[in-house]
C-alpha cells in the first residue's frame, strides 16, 4: 500500500515461523504497605515503634572542674594584691601628706623617734588637736632661727630671745568687726598720768570707745616705730607670762592675733598663736599645758582677780579644749593654739580662723 513502508513478516512459504515479541521483563516496587501487608499473610504482627536506653550515652557532656577552679583561685589571689597594694599606697599616701604639711608623723614625737625618745609625754589633760592639720600661714618674720636649750620634754626652753622687727598681719581669714590700733609704750617712760595706768586698764579705755555692734575686736598693738610687737612681750608687759618665753620664740611666730570678745559682762581677752612651720604640736604639749599651774592667768583677764577653779575636759564647736570654770579655756585648732578668757570667745575666735 502506498504510503506505508513494506511490513515484511517471514511467511510459512520462506519456510519461517512467526513469533510474538517477548513480554517486558517484571519489575516489583516494594512498599510499606506491600511489606506490611507480606508480614500479614506470613503469620507475623504489625511493627510497633520501642524506647530503647543504651547506659553511658548521655548527650550533654560536663566541662572539666579543675581549670574553672584553677582559674578562679587566680582572680581570688589577683584581687588579695590589689587590695593589699591599695591598702600599703593609702598608708604611704597619709604618712607623707602628714610630713608634708608639718602636722607631724602619726604615733611619733617631733624627733621622729617613738615615746621615751624625745617626744613630749602623753597627758590626758592636755587638748587634742584637730586632725587633718594643714600648714600654719607664713608669718611676716619667723623666728625658727631662734636659738634655745632643749628641754627633757623635747621642746625647747630657757630665756626668750628677742624677735627680729616685723609688721603685724592678722591670723583671722574673717577679719574681725573692728580693729583698734594701740602704742605699747616703752617701759618706764611715762610722759602723762595716763602713762602710769597698768595695761589692762588702757586696754580697757581702748575697748570703750569701740563700735557697740562689734562683738569680736582685733587689737593690733605695736612698738612706737610702728612695727609688731612680740606675743612673749605683750605678755609679759601684762605680766602674764603664762607660758615659757622660751618655747614662745623657739617654736611660735611672734606675730600673734590679740582680741576682745564682747560678752554679757564686759570684753574678754584673747589670744591666736601660730606654731612655725615645720611644728608638731604634740611635743609642745607638756609645756603649753604648764599654764595650768601658772599663778599669772588671773592677769589674762582684763579685771584681774583671783584663779577659779580646776581646769577639765570640754568641747567646744567640736574641738578639744582645757576650760575652768571662770571661763579661761585654751586648745588647739589644727596649728593655732588658742587662749581666751571666754568659752564663747575661743569658739568666736576659731571660727574667723576657717
Amino acid at each position: 500500500m502506498e504510503g506505508f513502508p513494506d511490513n515484511n513478516f517471514p511467511s510459512a512459504a520462506s519456510g519461517g515461523t512467526p513469533t510474538a515479541p517477548p513480554p517486558p521483563p517484571e519489575v516489583k516496587v516494594r512498599t510499606m504497605r506491600s511489606d506490611l501487608e507480606s508480614m500479614a499473610k506470613s503469620g507475623g504482627g504489625l511493627p510497633r515503634f520501642e524506647t530503647v536506653q543504651v547506659e553511658n550515652m548521655g548527650m550533654t557532656v560536663e566541662a572539666p572542674l579543675a581549670p574553672v577552679a584553677a582559674s578562679r583561685g587566680r582572680g581570688i589571689r589577683a584581687l588579695v594584691i590589689i587590695v593589699i597594694v591599695l591598702a600599703v599606697l593609702g598608708g604611704a599616701g597619709y604618712f607623707v601628706y602628714r610630713a608634708y604639711q608639718g602636722g607631724g608623723l602619726p604615733f611619733f614625737g617631733a624627733t621622729g623617734m617613738g615615746a621615751g625618745s624625745g617626744a613630749a609625754p602623753a597627758s590626758s589633760t592636755t587638748p587634742i588637736a584637730v586632725a587633718n592639720t594643714p600648714a600654719a600661714p607664713s608669718p611676716a618674720t619667723s623666728s625658727a632661727s631662734n636659738s634655745a636649750p632643749v628641754s627633757a620634754s623635747g621642746a625647747t626652753s630657757g630665756a626668750a630671745v628677742p624677735a627680729g622687727p616685723f609688721t603685724h598681719v592678722s591670723l583671722f581669714k574673717k577679719p574681725a568687726d573692728q580693729t583698734l590700733a594701740f602704742t605699747l609704750a616703752p617701759q618706764g617712760a611715762a610722759s602723762s598720768a595716763a602713762d602710769l595706768s597698768t595695761l589692762s586698764q588702757k586696754i580697757s579705755a581702748l575697748l570703750a570707745g569701740a563700735n557697740r555692734s562689734a562683738s569680736m575686736v582685733e587689737i593690733s598693738v605695736r612698738n612706737p616705730d610702728a612695727t609688731g610687737v612680740a606675743i612673749s612681750d605683750l605678755l609679759a608687759a601684762e605680766n602674764a607670762s603664762v607660758i615659757d618665753p622660751g618655747i614662745l620664740a623657739a617654736h611660735f611666730s611672734p606675730d600673734a592675733t590679740f582680741f576682745a570678745y564682747r560678752a554679757a559682762g564686759g570684753f574678754a581677752p584673747g589670744y591666736v598663736l601660730s606654731l612655725d612651720q615645720g611644728e608638731n604640736w604634740a611635743a609642745l604639749e607638756g609645756p603649753v599645758s604648764a599654764l595650768e599651774s601658772s599663778p599669772n592667768t588671773a592677769n589674762l583677764f582684763l579685771s584681774g582677780g583671783a584663779s577659779s577653779g580646776a581646769f577639765m575636759d570640754a568641747v567646744l564647736g567640736g574641738n578639744a579644749v582645757r576650760t575652768r570654770a571662770d571661763g579661761l579655756t585654751y586648745g588647739w585648732y589644727q596649728t593655732y593654739l588658742v587662749i581666751s578668757t571666754s568659752k564663747n570667745g575661743f569658739t568666736a575666735a576659731v571660727a574667723r580662723l576657717q
